[in-house]
């Protein structure tokens, strides 16, 4: 049987977030520290010109119909695909959609391979 979130999250090992930071080029003065686990990205660091190629944002959202995702291809629960349709995005019932920088999941069930898609996203921008 597969693990659920809870357990996954439980097995993890917490490393302290400037070490996460170091891993995306971030120095300490680029956050504001909330214990060793915790921290806020101040928005100036988004002000550097970005590495060719690289893209100037990444989207993570679950139903929202945002002008970025005007012809994308996203999934959403499936009640509020009209919603993503509205939108002008195409609507597919999949638990995570990639098209470009939209990341797209149904529900928090979806988070943990929602997330390690984002995590794929950020590692491949860095």
């Amino acid at each position: 049987m597969a693990k659920t979130d809870l357990e996954i999250a439980n097995a993890a090992s917490l490393r302290p977030v400037v070490d996460v930071a170091a891993d995306l080029n971030l120095s300490e003065d680029d956050l504001d520290l909330y214990g060793r686990h915790k921290a806020k990205v101040h928005l100036d660091v988004l002000d550097g010109a970005p590495a060719a190629g690289t893209p100037r944002y990444i989207i993570v959202t679950a139903m929202t119909p945002t002008k970025q995702g005007e012809g994308k291809t996203v999934t959403t629960v499936a009640k509020c695909a009209m919603d993503a349709q509205q939108g002008r995005a195409t609507y597919v019932d999949q638990e995570v959609v990639i098209d470009g920088n939209l990341v797209t999941a149904r529900t928090w069930h979806d988070n943990t391979p929602l997330l390690r898609e984002f995590v794929k996203m950020l590692k491949s921008a860095s």
